[in-house]
């Protein structure tokens, strides 16, 4: 991995169409979804082997992103972009299987997510919100 010096050079440029184009491109949670539930259930009834594999998946990834960004702290380099990618999609694997799992749907847990962020930081991120946990009760 080449340490880079031109930042400029790593931003996406922006079309007019883009979000016409993303439609058409990406494939929607929903196919997502299916698609990973033919790949992470092994054909097995041992839905708490397989839960514990997601888990561990998720867990194994996130460690893999750390390892990324202490390499690039420890060498004074920017994240390599590629790696970064792939451990975010096998992440996204992992995270998409746990919640077919328990019976949630990405939109589900998106939903879910933002809500308590609103809850969390109702004016934007803080310092002082984020000590404060106003979704966290008591």
């Amino acid at each position: 991995m080449d340490a880079r010096t031109d930042t400029d050079a790593r931003r996406p440029t922006r079309d007019s169409r883009e979000p016409i184009i993303l439609l058409e491109k990406y494939m929607q949670n929903k196919d997502y979804e299916e698609y990973v539930k033919k790949l992470a259930i092994h054909g097995t009834s041992d839905i708490d082997g397989n839960i514990l594999h997601m888990i561990l998946g998720i867990v194994t990834e996130a460690g893999e992103l750390a390892d990324a960004a202490k390499h690039a702290v420890g060498y004074n380099m920017f994240l390599d972009e590629d790696n970064v990618k792939e451990e975010l999609g096998d992440t996204l694997f992992y995270v998409t299987g746990l919640a077919g799992l328990m019976g949630l749907t990405l939109e589900e847990v998106m939903e879910l997510n933002k809500s308590k962020l609103d809850k969390r930081y109702p004016k934007g991120w803080s310092q002082r919100a984020a000590i404060d946990r106003k979704d966290k009760t008591e």
